[in-house]
């Protein structure tokens, strides 16, 4: 085991530690910020809501989207550290990319999603689950295609998909 010293956000290893009371006195316990606690699991949620491909639309079918997933967790992220809820505190896009997707293991969420599901309610907006899914590969196969790996064209490949569903929407 080895012994560590705070320096700023940094920690530095100072060597093997000698023995469990040593190892004991140099332990800290960490307090949680509660305020700094809320607002990422917060901005987590509202992250899979707005995000993921879901999609939260008014009564016209006009949709809200905050972006891809890097640019809606951004967003977040931007808008969380303008209100200054949180001192001494930046967040950046990685403070919320993919949600809550660890948020669960710290908090239950269901009451901050029914709050924030009652806001949407209230404004007359609704929400739709979408099924995360990848759009831009197909693992179909025509018939008329080979397992020529060497010959293989990306370019040809995403033209070829593009033709066949132009002539499917045409249909």
């Amino acid at each position: 085991m080895h012994a560590w010293k705070e320096q700023g956000k940094s920690r530095k290893r100072l060597g093997p530690v000698e023995s469990f009371e040593e190892f004991v006195k140099d332990l800290k316990t960490e307090l949680i910020d509660d305020e700094y606690e809320i607002v990422c699991i917060f901005g987590d949620c509202i992250w899979n809501i707005f995000s993921n491909n879901h999609t939260v639309f008014n009564e016209n079918g006009e949709s809200y989207h905050l972006g891809s997933w890097r640019g809606s967790a951004g967003f977040i992220a931007d808008v969380i550290y303008n209100l200054q809820h949180v001192e001494d505190k930046s967040f950046d896009y990685i403070d919320f990319y993919m949600g809550g997707i660890f948020s669960h293991e710290r908090a239950e969420l269901a009451p901050v999603y029914e709050f924030i599901f009652k806001k949407l309610k209230a404004k007359n907006l609704d929400w739709e689950y979408l099924f995360p899914r990848m759009g831009l590969i197909s693992f179909n196969k025509d018939e008329d295609e080979k397992d020529d790996i060497v010959n293989y064209s990306p370019e040809e490949a995403v033209e070829k998909q593009l033709e066949k569903e132009q002539q499917q929407n045409e249909t």
